[in-house]
């Protein structure tokens, strides 16, 4: 018999998930009963129960808990061939051991699927009457707590095919004691009072009509029935015509992640490399929700390349993602894309619409938001046709192409001689052909000169940034372009856009808006960019003057210590001369003197 504070908090969970539409879930877990208890061990610390084997190892876990404190999961080992058991660490447990089900549906290493897994074998110590790990003021946390492991073991069975246990631990929320009922009623009143209060604080959404139920039912999609109930309260039900079945969307199973999926979806067609592109969907590291990876696939043998978002969005895109993409690709595109994925992953069965509901708020309203901007796009290109014809070029764009080409040419002879020429590149200067470093000759003899005054137009600053090419919105207008103009254009750092006559503020839609509003943005990218590279140079520029004019000093300096030099040189060399010159003298009158005596001598 279930212990009665067991069966409270069994029975409060049942309720709690029969309340948030889940309680089919409780019958993915066996009772407590069908587990493999271990009574009597030596060096366990209480009744064990056995979660799997690891090399021909028993691996148990033992859940202990001391007066008020939380209880404490502690797990161990047990050789066959030895009675006594041995601590282990949860990393033992968690990596690379053979786990029994429900238990192996939790396993991994990371800090939240520890705890879950730790929450699942007290939430069964609790049920065997051993601990009282729910307490009282603590039953919604656990609830909640439970959902959430309840989910991933409902995801990883529906991944990994796995059935359903004969006996279900629904069998336990049965018939229970007066006080019990009297407790559990309690509860259940306290409950039902709280998601009535958070429910009357959301908008109230339309039940379907007659109609839309006939309509729904013609849809015969079970993995997704709670979407597609929140699509026609919002009378957006027709939407799902503009978007392919699943049925249509290409899944194949795949070895390469173990985390993720059991099978890939075929996303796009690298553009230049011509490789298939898939996408896979596996649970974040230590996070609650899913991330979508992309992959591209190689030769054989050779590993798949993980891609980045952007590079992998950039590709030939499958329909529907190839209408969801604007350019720039910006992250509200990476989040539409995202949330298409995740919406085929669950059309297909691969994860759980409860994970999808639970993970991104309003789920229903953003996948209307993405259907619609689909379905507008297609209205788009049925009106003009020129955006799907692959043959087609509009004049007006490769003219208007030209033309931003030739101006940026010429501005480049223009505006080298205009610029102040101490190494400022010119803004219009094509990005193959940057100025080399300026030397120190060049700087040390144009410092001294009067900079020019740039030759600016009517219509031009100094700052002005380049004209900017006009962009095609379209996805398929640019995916569609030949290949010699993509082969000769895609260098660039300027993107195209489409030609439009100009219309007045009155008449802009709201997509025209928000297209101006990111070209403002981008203008101002521009500006700022601009402004911080001309900083950049002024101060290279200032240190490289500074580092000239220590180098004049110290010239300076040495110049006056060499003449100074030369002058006490020469002034040694005058004194010397000097000195020499009256030796020369004194030795003149000693000869004379002594010629003089001997000839009076011979006189007398």
């Amino acid at each position: 018999m279930v212990a009665p504070f067991a069966s409270t908090t069994l029975n409060f969970l049942a309720t709690y998930l029969r309340s948030h539409d889940a309680g089919q879930l409780l019958d993915n877990i066996p009772p407590y009963q069908d587990l493999d208890w271990k009574d009597n061990l030596p060096g366990a610390p209480g009744r064990a129960l056995a979660l799997g084997t690891r090399h021909d190892v028993d691996i148990l876990v033992c859940v202990v808990q001391n007066g008020d404190k939380p209880a404490e999961s502690r797990y161990f080992m047990k050789h066959p061939d030895s009675s006594s058991v041995k601590a282990i660490t949860t990393d033992d447990v968690c990596d690379g051991a053979d786990l029994t089900f429900p238990f192996v549906c939790l396993q991994g290493t990371s800090k939240s699927e520890k705890r879950n897994f730790s929450l699942l074998t007290k939430f069964y110590f609790s049920q065997a009457g051993i601990v009282d790990e729910a307490m009282e003021v603590a039953l919604k946390d656990f609830a909640k707590r439970m959902h959430h492991v309840l989910e991933l073991i409902n995801f990883y069975m529906r991944e990994h095919r796995v059935p359903k246990p004969r006996a279900s631990i629904q069998s336990q929320t049965t018939e229970s004691s007066d006080e019990e009922e009297q407790y559990e009623g309690q509860q259940r009143e306290q409950l039902e009072q709280e998601i009535e209060s958070v429910q009357s604080n959301q908008p109230k959404q339309k039940s379907p009509t007659r109609k839309q139920k006939a309509k729904l039912n013609n849809y015969d999609i079970p993995p997704i029935n709670q979407i597609l109930e929140s699509l026609v309260a919002q009378d957006a039900e027709d939407l799902l015509d503009v978007i392919p079945p699943v049925t249509d969307m290409t899944f194949e199973p795949q070895d390469v992640d173990e985390r993720a999926a059991s099978h890939k979806l075929f996303f796009a067609t690298h553009s230049k490399a011509d490789r298939s592109i898939y996408v896979f969907l596996r649970p974040s590291n230590g996070k609650s929700h899913h991330e979508v990876v992309f992959r591209q696939e190689g030769r054989r043998g050779v590993a798949p390349q993980q891609l980045s978002a952007e590079t992998a969005i950039s590709q030939n895109l499958q329909r529907p993602f190839d209408k969801l993409r604007t350019w720039p690709i910006e992250s509200s595109v990476k989040a539409r894309i995202s949330l298409m994925i995740k919406f085929y992953f669950g059309w297909q069965g691969l994860i759980s619409q409860d994970v999808l509901l639970r993970e991104t708020v309003d789920f229903s309203r953003r996948l209307k938001s993405a259907l619609t901007h689909i379905d507008e796009k297609i209205k788009r290109e049925q009106r003009d046709p020129s955006w799907t014809r692959p043959d087609y070029v509009n004049p007006v764009v490769i003219a208007d192409i030209d033309n931003a080409f030739n101006e940026l040419e010429d501005s480049d002879e223009s505006d080298e001689e205009s610029e102040i020429e101490l190494g400022l590149p010119s803004p219009l200067v094509h990005p193959s052909k940057p100025h080399p470093p300026p030397s120190t000759a060049t700087i040390t003899a144009r410092a001294s000169e009067p900079p020019p005054k740039p030759q600016l137009t009517r219509h031009e600053s100094p700052l002005k940034p380049p004209p900017q090419r006009p962009i095609i919105p379209s996805s398929s207008s640019t995916d569609t372009l030949p290949n010699n103009h993509h082969r000769n254009h895609h260098h660039h750092p300027f993107t195209l856009q489409k030609h439009q006559q100009p219309s007045t503020p009155g008449t802009l839609t709201r997509h025209a808006k928000r297209k101006r509003r990111s070209t403002e943005a981008e203008d101002l990218r521009t500006y700022l960019t601009l402004d911080e590279h001309y900083q950049n140079q002024l101060e290279s520029i200032d240190d490289k003057l500074a580092e000239l004019r220590n180098e004049a000093a110290s010239l300076n300096t040495q110049w006056h210590a060499i003449k100074k030099m030369k002058r006490e040189n020469l002034e040694v060399f005058r004194g010397r001369s000097a000195r020499f010159g009256r030796e020369d003298d004194e030795d003149d009158d000693d000869d004379g003197g002594g010629g003089g005596g001997s000839g009076d001598g011979a006189a007398s």
